[in-house]
This record gives C-alpha cells, sequence and structure tokens, in this order.
C-alpha cells in the first residue's frame, strides 16, 4: 500500500508523545479516591479531538500525515479509556458505589460535553448587516470549468490543485476555487474520507473556474499534462451579477 510505511511511522511517533503527556499527567496527580488524572486525560483528549475534526474537515488542507499523526497517534495514545474501564472496575470491587457510578457516567458525559465544546469552537457565521439590499443588476451565459482530483496528486512536487489555480490566475480567469470533498473513490476503487480514525490519503477535491467559453477552452487546452489522473467536466451556466442596492 502506498504510503503504509510512512503512515505507521507517524502514528507510532504520535501515540508515543500522547502516552508520555499522558503519563506525565498521572505521576503529576497520583490516583487517590477519585481517578482524576484519568478524567482530565480524556476530557482534555475529547475536546482537542472536537477541535482536530472542525480543522481537518473546515479549516486545512494539511499534509496527508497530520491528521494519522494527531488523530490516531497522539490523541489516541493520550486519552486512555482501558484505565477508565479497570478503575470503575476497582471501585466498584471496593463497594465505594456512588464514586464509582459517578465516575462511570460523568466521564462520558464530560466527554461527550468535551468533544461539542470542540466541535464548535471554531468562529462562526458572519451576520448580514442591517438595512442593505442586493439588486441583481445584470446575467450573462458562462461557462463552468470543474475538476476533480485527489488532494495528493502531484506536479513537480507541489499538489496540483495549487498549480491549476496558479494557472487560472495567470490566464487572467475571473475565478477559480478549490473544495475538499469528506469522502469518495477513483479509479482504484478504494474509499477515501476525512474520519478520523481513517488512515486513507487522496481525499477528493474539487476546482471550480467560470468565466466565457473562449477564456474556459482555452485555459482547459493549456493545462492538459496536469489532468491525466483527473475527471473534467464543463457546463453552461447562467453568471448572475449583483450590486448592492445602497440610499
Amino acid at each position: 500500500m502506498r504510503g503504509e510505511g510512512s503512515l505507521l511511522a507517524v502514528v507510532a511517533l504520535g501515540g508515543g508523545i500522547g502516552a508520555l503527556a499522558r503519563y506525565g499527567i498521572a505521576h503529576a496527580m497520583p490516583t487517590r479516591e477519585i481517578p482524576w488524572a484519568t478524567l482530565i486525560t480524556n476530557v482534555i483528549g475529547c475536546l482537542l479531538i472536537g477541535i482536530l475534526m472542525v480543522l481537518i474537515t473546515e479549516v486545512w488542507t494539511a499534509h496527508r500525515l497530520l491528521r494519522p499523526f494527531l488523530g490516531v497517534g497522539v490523541l489516541g495514545g493520550f486519552t486512555t479509556f482501558s484505565t477508565y474501564a479497570v478503575e470503575v472496575r476497582g471501585l466498584l470491587a471496593s463497594g465505594n458505589y456512588p464514586i464509582a457510578f459517578g465516575y462511570l457516567f460523568g466521564t462520558v458525559i464530560a466527554a461527550l460535553a468535551a468533544v461539542l465544546v470542540g466541535c464548535g469552537a471554531h468562529g462562526s457565521s458572519p451576520v448580514p448587516s442591517p438595512g442593505k439590499e442586493s439588486d441583481m443588476s445584470y446575467s450573462r451565459t458562462e461557462m463552468r470549468l470543474s475538476i476533480i482530483l485527489g488532494q495528493d496528486d502531484l506536479w513537480h512536487h507541489k499538489p496540483k490543485y495549487q498549480e491549476i489555480v496558479k494557472r487560472a490566475r495567470a490566464a487572467g480567469l475571473s475565478g477559480a476555487s478549490v473544495w475538499r470533498g469528506v469522502e469518495g473513490y477513483g479509479a482504484s476503487a478504494h474509499i477515501h474520507t476525512t474520519r478520523l480514525l481513517d488512515l486513507a490519503d487522496g481525499l477528493p477535491l474539487l476546482v471550480v473556474a467560470v468565466d466565457t467559453e473562449e477564456r474556459i477552452r482555452g485555459f482547459l487546452d493549456g493545462i492538459g499534462e496536469l489532468l491525466t489522473e483527473a475527471t473534467v467536466t464543463l457546463e453552461g451556466v447562467e453568471r448572475v451579477h449583483f450590486t448592492e442596492d445602497r440610499p
């Protein structure tokens, strides 16, 4: 499997870092009646996993090894629900039922809350300014170019999507945007996904540009060498231009 060695290496490295961090917390907070070290470790880990999920799916277009390093390695080694289960059993065996059940259910509730807080920690949607209205100025028929390729497809050691956008700007196209897919497969029939524990790389990307048909076709003719493993579609669209209606 392509890149399997590097994936295993970063997961192992991250796991070691996470385990050392967990050990440091446990050493600083020796277990007493309530296993605070394990509780704090798991809650912090869940908070960080929530933040990481938002970053890797909505914010970052990061190196393919960053997700397995941080998510599977560091945070996987840091959190310890096996220790949590053993500690619950120990509390039950000692007959300390109130603390045992409080720890059992409290950890789950706190962990879920931490994930939700982490997922909601990245910004908020902008609120439109009141009192401003928009008015359609005009529309015209243009062409939309859509290119589907893999996040890890390279051109001279750089991502192909970056080269396509760079050339689109140089060609004078009115704009080009890149969207990252959360799941998909191509000719290899291997499903790539953003799920945190999935080590697959090669997430699908969509590059879109809209301009006149003449410009789009001319641009497409000039980037053929970048599209050997891509899916390309052309569609006629109506571009609508809006202007702000100011008093």
